[in-house]
């Protein structure tokens, strides 16, 4: 058990890494922000891209499980994942400005349809992810809403910068896009015979 937890924190320690490693020469080396932006704006998109990618996993060694047997437990994988996010979306709404968002506004300074959209779905995941740790609501019974949710929040955010390559830093593509495809094969995953390992995540 002791090593099947160390090996769940060395793979999430990785996740964020190598999240973290992209985000910094994407943004800071390549784009060029200032470095004000790291603990905040860059590490927002850090938690949000690795909640993404962890959650996915969660769902891949629970198919391995159930379609070959093997025993995993995804606990600590999925609870850190679904906490990353409500990390994620408590610093969006602090920064949720002009200044880093300025594609969610109008002229007057209002938020327009693209970012309405953009909270309103933030908002409804964010409201998931607190069920799911606080209220005892089992991650299987509703991944398929979640992934969806969080599909439908990821495409109304990054979609208008997605074919303009010619503005990617150095041609890498964003967080958002990655995230995007990630998310299209969670949701077919999810309709996927559920794992029949029901474990709680709270128990640890």
């Amino acid at each position: 058990m002791k090593k099947s937890l160390f090996s769940e924190r060395v793979f999430i320690f990785f996740i964020v890494f190598i999240s973290a490693i992209y985000a910094f020469i994407r943004y800071i080396i390549i784009k060029g922000l200032p470095l004000a932006d790291i603990p905040l704006y860059l590490c927002n998109k850090v938690l949000a891209f690795s909640s993404v990618v962890l959650l996915f996993f969660s769902l891949i060694f629970n198919k391995i499980e159930y379609f070959f047997k093997k025993n995993s437990d995804t606990s600590v994988i999925i609870s850190t994942g679904l906490r990353l996010g409500l990390l994620h979306g408590i610093i969006s709404i602090l920064i949720l400005s002009w200044g880093y968002f300025p594609k969610f506004y109008t002229e007057i300074g209002t938020i327009n349809l693209q970012g309405g959209w953009a909270l309103f779905f933030g908002i409804i995941s964010f409201l998931t992810v607190v069920e799911i740790l606080f209220f005892k609501i089992s991650f299987e019974k509703i991944l398929k809403i979640f992934f969806i949710l969080v599909l439908i929040h990821t495409v109304i955010t990054g979609y208008d910068g997605w074919l303009k390559f010619s503005k990617w830093p150095s041609y890498l593509p964003p967080f958002s896009l990655i995230a995007f495809f990630i998310l299209i094969l969670s949701v077919v995953l999810s309709f996927l015979k559920p794992s029949q390992n029901k474990r709680n995540i709270r128990k640890r």
